[in-house]
């Protein structure tokens, strides 16, 4: 399956361009991002995309701020191709666990 979410109009010269990946885990609890694209230009609307993602997986969404040297960082569990749920980074490491227990 395929993600494809919006994004708005924002300052390039305070924000860098948005960002989407699919998360993975190791057995400490540090994510590993699998980067999805940015389509679009600087400080326009665009489109993030993430490919090869399945449903019960974890995606993060977010954006730097330049001035601040702070990233927003936000966790999903991704339950369908127009539905998802934001979850706090623990809840992320958990329900990925769940998952790959093999």
């Amino acid at each position: 399956m395929k993600i494809q979410i919006e994004t708005s109009v924002y300052n390039e010269l305070r924000y860098s361009k948005p960002w989407i990946a699919k998360i993975e885990f190791d057995q400490s609890g540090q994510a590993k991002y699998l980067w999805g694209n940015f389509i679009g230009n600087p400080g326009d609307e665009g489109l993030l995309v993430l490919d090869n993602i399945e449903i019960g997986d974890i995606f993060a969404k977010g954006q730097k701020d330049l001035r601040r040297n702070k990233t927003s960082n936000d966790f999903f569990i991704f339950k369908d191709e127009n539905n998802f749920e934001q979850v706090s980074k623990a809840e992320a490491f958990l329900l990925w666990e769940r998952k790959n227990d093999n």
